[in-house]
Formats: structure tokens, sequence, C-alpha cells
């Protein structure tokens, strides 16, 4: 069988009655064209629209990711400013090796005035070490740490649960990832 022949039987094209009908070559082009490039072209340009059309959408996620995480780094922020501040008017900030706030990436259901919410849970970090490579948590006492707490639910807006985090290095380590 000719490679004509496979062409032919390929694209359902009748050559035989073609070429009785004393068809120009060149019409035996275009008719392959609309046969099979045609479709494939068209096949082509549906896919780089749906490709578009997935960028475009991409955009738009990005767009609101960034928005998100603007919002998630503000919590954090104002949490952690909380934290330091009230360390610094307790006195302890010069006891502490390394102190800081940590936005979990979970919410949870809490309840604020006459409503339920669902909002960020911020754990707390401060260690004593000597040489970094192990450390104790500082051992706040418990009306500080209520106290803490209390001030980051009331002043940031998204939390509404605060943990702290007492574990040694090792087996833990001191930053959060």
């Amino acid at each position: 069988m000719s490679q004509i022949e496979e062409v032919a039987r390929t694209f359902g094209v009748d050559w035989v009655h073609l070429f009785a009908q004393s068809v120009s070559f060149g019409v035996v082009c275009v008719v392959l064209y609309r046969l099979a490039y045609g479709p494939i072209l068209k096949m082509l340009e549906t896919r780089r629209q749906q490709i578009a059309a997935g960028l475009a959408n991409a955009e738009k996620i990005k767009a609101q990711l960034a928005r998100i995480e603007a919002e998630r780094l503000d919590i954090l922020r104002k949490a952690d400013a909380v934290y330091i501040e009230e360390i610094r008017r307790s006195g302890q900030y010069d006891d502490i090796w390394q102190a800081f706030a940590v936005l979990l990436p979970v919410k949870t259901v809490g309840v604020m005035g006459d409503g339920r919410t669902y909002d960020f849970v911020i754990g707390l970090r401060a260690v004593t070490s000597t040489d970094g490579m192990t450390a104790d948590f500082y051992p706040f006492d418990m009306n500080f740490l209520g106290a803490v707490a209390t001030r980051i639910i009331n002043e940031v807006n998204g939390v509404n649960r605060v943990v702290y985090d007492v574990t040694s290095k090792p087996p833990g380590t001191i930053e959060w990832e």
C-alpha cells in the first residue's frame, strides 16, 4: 500500500474518485489541509485558549493568596509585638535568649461575645540557652501567660486561641517551621 493510500485511508478520502475527476494536486492538498491540518490547528487553538484562561485564573489566585498572606503576616506582627511588649514590661526580657510568636496554619472554633468564631491560633515560644545547641523553655508564671493570651485575643483580630510551647531542645528545635 502506498503512502498516499495510507493517508487516504487515515482521513477517509476517496483518492481514486478525486483523481478520476482529474482534480489537480493543489486541490488534493487543500483537501488534506481541511481534513488533517485544519482540525489540528483548531485543537491547538482551543488548547491555547484553555491555557490562557488558566493563566488568567492563576493570576487571580496569586493575587488572592498575596492578600491572604498579607493579612496573616499582619496578624503575626501584631501578636508578636504584644508578646514582646509584655515581656519587656514584666522585666523578663534580659532573662530570655529568644522569644517570638508563631501563627499556626490552622483555625479553631471559639466564642467571642455572643457568637462563634473561626480564627487562627498563635503559638508563643520563649527559651533560655547558653550555647544555642540546647535550650529550655522559659518558665513564665501562668498569670503572665494568661494576661498575654487575653491581650492578644482582645487586640489582634483573627486570633481566638493562644498556646505556649514548653518543648526543650533537644528533642525539639527553637524555631518553628
